[in-house]
């Protein structure tokens, strides 16, 4: 199992220099117990909640197990929203939905739907792609 000292290790080697250079600011590194939203909207088919709406949307699905969550959040300058990076190490899902628009063209996987990474190698080639995209994004 990949550990929050592995994801946080790799999300510092492999984005925090792409974010500088986009102007994102961290706004939290966070490693929690919370419901899993990714494995219960995988399993029904719905897309899942903007990050903005996932408290209210936690709150309402109170009963789901708990599972550690890992998550590491930025804030872009230009617009002020908040994109999320969110690893589920029991279920091996990383959730880069809300970097869907950053990821497109970049991303050869469905951003959406495959989550599932199998090994540290897998979720370490994911992350720099994003930092690739996010360095194409900037310039």
């Amino acid at each position: 199992m990949i550990t929050s000292q592995d994801f946080f290790a790799l999300v510092e080697r492999h984005l925090t220099a792409a974010m500088l250079e986009a102007h994102y600011v961290k706004i939290g590194q966070y490693d929690v117990m919370r419901s899993s939203p990714t494995s219960e909207l995988l399993s029904s088919g719905h897309a899942g909640p903007r990050r903005s709406r996932v408290s209210s949307w936690l709150q309402k699905h109170r009963g789901a197990p708990k599972v550690a969550a890992l998550e590491v959040g930025y804030e872009g300058s230009s617009n002020g929203d908040e994109d999320w990076i969110l690893y589920y190490p029991e279920t091996r899902e990383l959730d880069l939905t809300s970097w869907r628009d950053t990821l497109d063209g970049h991303a050869d996987w469905d951003v959406w739907h495959d989550r599932l990474v199998q090994d540290k190698a897998e979720l370490e080639r994911r992350l720099v792609v994003l930092s690739a995209a996010i360095r194409g994004q900037s310039e």
